[in-house]
């Protein structure tokens, strides 16, 4: 019985079974080793679109900053220019 399990054992461990395991092994450890290497590499994009968009929202809001300064502008043009003309009519119509 010990003599058929060491036989057993011999031909498990014979050069074809033993290479054909280290080819597997080999395959499945590449393999992981491309998982890794993408996940790494998917990072590093992840971090660089995360900056972009960064840079992206810092430019709208320095755009929306000065878009809202103008527009201030224009809205305090347009209630002096209102203002003067409801002052002016209201001259025109105490006159008469």
């Amino acid at each position: 019985m010990i003599v058929l399990q060491v036989q057993d054992a011999i031909e498990i461990l014979s050069i074809e079974s033993v290479s054909v395991i280290g080819l597997l092994l080999g395959f499945i450890f590449y393999i992981i080793w491309i998982g890794k290497k993408n996940e790494e590499k998917h990072e590093k994009e992840k971090e660089y679109l995360r900056s972009e968009i960064r840079l992206a929202q810092d430019k709208l809001d320095e755009e929306f900053k000065a878009t809202n300064v103008e527009m201030k502008k224009v809205s305090e043009n347009y209630h002096v220019f209102t203002t003067q003309v409801f002052n002016r009519l209201n001259d025109i119509l105490n006159k008469r």
